[in-house]
């Protein structure tokens, strides 16, 4: 499987990339001989085997308590946004949450102001139409009683002329016999 780098049971992972290149073997070098270095590898971070020591290293202790971090600080700093982020959603998930059970105490507010309105407004023109009907009936009762009276007046007033006639033919009957 030259062409492609495969694990067991998975697909390709890596194209075909060319073998590194292998140092020449050398027997078991002393500290007196020097391996070449090649050009083509990077210089070794390791300091080499029986390489004189720094007079003071730094020593760093094993365990101090408090856990080595395992990332870098980009990745804490990106954790730590992330964090921030989360709680930032969360306060404005609060915050949302309070101005809809706020939104919906308004509503309920006007729904019920709005009822009481109507309530109050069909109360009113209940007692508005009952108000009309009683005016009704009792501009009827005026005509009617208006009616009456122009009767009553009308026949007073036949009455007194017939009265009056009377008078004056009684008086004109007198005035006969006597003269």
């Amino acid at each position: 499987m030259d062409a492609q780098r495969r694990f067991p049971g998975t697909g390709p992972i890596l194209p075909d990339l060319p073998r590194s290149p292998q140092p020449p073997i050398i027997a078991s070098p002393t500290s007196s001989q020097l391996v070449p270095v090649d050009a083509r590898f990077p210089p070794s971070m390791l300091p080499p085997i029986n390489a004189q020591s720094t007079p003071n290293p730094t020593l760093l202790p094993l365990r101090t308590g408090i856990p080595a971090p395992m990332f870098d600080d980009s990745l804490n700093q990106s954790l730590y946004k992330v964090k921030q982020l989360e709680s930032r959603l969360q306060m404005t998930e609060i915050s949302n949450r309070a101005l809809l059970e706020e939104v919906i105490r308004l509503q309920t507010e006007l729904f019920n102001a709005i009822r009481q309105s109507q309530t109050v407004l069909q109360e009113e023109r209940l007692a508005r139409q009952q108000i009309e009907n009683n005016i009704r009936i009792q501009n009827d009762v005026i005509l009617q009683l208006t009616a009456r009276i122009k009767r009553n007046e009308n026949t007073f007033i036949d009455e007194h002329q017939a009265s009056l006639t009377a008078t004056a033919s009684v008086r004109g009957l007198e005035q006969q016999l006597i003269a």
